[in-house]
Parts: C-alpha cells; sequence; structure tokens
C-alpha cells in the first residue's frame, strides 16, 4: 500500500471531481489515476515520489512526462 502525500483538502476534493475517483483511495489500492492499472514497480524513487504525489502509475509517467 503506497503513502499519498498530503493536500489541502479543497486540493483533494477537486482532484477527486475531475478524476471521478478519490486520489487518496486509488494511491492506497496502487492503482493509477489515468489508468486504473496496478502501480507497483517503479524505474527509479523519483517515479515511486510522483506516484505518490500525483497517482500516476510507471507507464502514465512515461507518456505523459515524455
Amino acid at each position: 500500500m503506497a503513502v499519498p502525500t498530503t493536500k489541502a483538502p479543497e486540493i483533494n476534493a477537486f482532484l477527486n471531481l475531475l478524476m471521478g475517483k478519490d486520489r487518496v483511495e486509488t494511491i492506497k489500492a496502487n492503482k493509477c489515476m489515468f489508468c486504473d492499472g496496478d502501480a507497483k514497480e517503479f524505474k527509479n524513487p523519483s517515479s515511486e515520489h510522483e506516484y505518490k504525489i500525483s497517482g500516476i502509475c510507471q507507464t502514465c509517467q512515461n507518456e505523459y512526462f515524455a
């Protein structure tokens, strides 16, 4: 279980509304906010930290940040 970073309640509420799912619960379940796929393996600690911030899996990070 990943531990999501803390955000202001208003930011979490906005992200939940925007994405249609709960950011905190999605990250705790090791799922991706974008593709709903598994988010358990990362290429480096920076990518894993990004996941805890955004909830974006390694595959989606590769596509989004390419």
